[in-house]
């Protein structure tokens, strides 16, 4: 950005999970806002806490179940300004995470937009990787960690 004024003035940190079994990642359709997305399970950081153990609280609070962060896959490197309409600036980190739960997530169909009325309400899917592309998730850190997935493939 050209001058400070438009800077944002503080920073939210989000860290989300990279969830891959039998060939398909995990995603979640999510009400934020009134908005429908497609996105990686994770969320915000929260003061006082390292940012496993958000990955980890996460994915209990989103999908139920305990992850075992196994491998740092991505932390943003460029400016991102939050596009959910209050200042702040995004930085985002991504780990590879696995599980021996995943027979108990609550897997819904991502087609069924009426199960997302309001925010915070979400639905998690599989998505085979040899059908994935950018396209597939809408927050645009997420779409150069998919590219990024895709290519280590």
């Amino acid at each position: 950005m050209s001058t400070t004024q438009n800077l944002p003035n503080r920073f939210t940190i989000r860290v989300y999970g990279l969830l891959i079994e039998n060939g398909a990642l995990l995603l979640s359709k999510e009400n934020i806002k009134g908005g429908i997305y497609t996105k990686l399970p994770g969320g915000g950081l929260e003061f006082g806490e390292g940012t496993l153990d958000c990955l980890r609280r996460e994915f209990i609070e989103e999908a139920g179940i305990a992850v075992n962060p196994s491998q740092h896959f991505y932390t943003t490197e460029d400016y991102v300004k939050s596009g959910f309409g209050y200042q702040a600036q995004v930085l985002s980190i991504y780990y590879r995470v696995n599980t021996q739960e995943s027979n108990r997530l609550p897997l819904g169909d991502a087609d069924n937009l009426t199960l997302l009325k309001e925010h915070g309400d979400q639905i998690l899917f599989w998505k085979k990787l040899s059908a994935l592309s950018p396209a597939d998730v809408d927050l645009p850190i997420d779409k150069k960690v998919i590219e990024l997935l895709l290519k280590a493939q």
